[in-house]
C-alpha cells in the first residue's frame, strides 16, 4: 500500500510540474506578443506532446493555423494534423502509432477514415511511394 501511495505522489507532483509548465509557456508566448489563442493553444499540445522547443512549436502551430482556417475539426483530426506537422510524411500504419502515443489509443480505421476526410477538406494528401501510401500536409503554397 505503501508504494502505491508513494507513486501517486510522485504522479501528482509530475502533473503538477507539467501544469506549472504549460502555464509558463502560454505566459511566454502571450507576451511575445501572440494573439492568436488557437495558435498558443496548439503550440502548448506540441511541446508538452512531441517535447518541441517553444519557438518550433510557435512555428508549427502557425502553419496548422493557417492550414485549418477555422474548420470544425474533432480531436483526432487536429492531433493527425499536429503530428503530420511536427514529424512529416507518415504511411497510416505509422500515423496512428504516433497519434496513439499522444492520445493513448487510436485504430487504423479511424485515423484512415479522418485521413480521407482531411483529404476531401484539402488539408492532407496522399502519395503512393513504391508500395506504401505516404499521408502528408499540404503544402503552404497551395492553401
Amino acid at each position: 500500500m505503501k508504494k502505491r501511495e508513494e507513486r501517486e505522489e510522485k504522479l501528482e507532483k509530475l502533473l503538477e510540474m507539467v501544469l506549472e509548465r504549460l502555464d509558463r509557456i502560454e505566459k511566454l508566448l502571450f507576451s511575445s506578443g501572440v494573439e492568436d489563442a488557437e495558435i498558443v493553444s496548439i503550440a502548448s499540445k506540441l511541446i508538452l506532446a512531441f517535447s518541441l522547443p517553444a519557438f518550433k512549436a510557435f512555428e508549427i502551430s502557425s502553419k496548422i493555423t493557417r492550414l485549418i482556417k477555422r474548420k470544425q475539426l474533432d480531436d483526432i483530426s487536429r492531433t493527425i494534423i499536429e503530428t503530420l506537422a511536427v514529424r512529416g510524411p507518415l504511411s497510416i500504419s505509422e500515423l496512428t502509432r504516433s497519434v496513439r502515443e499522444v492520445r493513448g489509443r487510436a485504430s487504423r480505421r479511424i485515423i484512415g477514415e479522418r485521413v480521407k476526410k482531411l483529404e476531401r477538406e484539402g488539408i492532407v494528401t496522399i502519395e503512393r511511394k513504391g508500395s506504401r501510401l505516404l499521408v502528408k500536409l499540404r503544402s503552404e503554397e497551395n492553401v
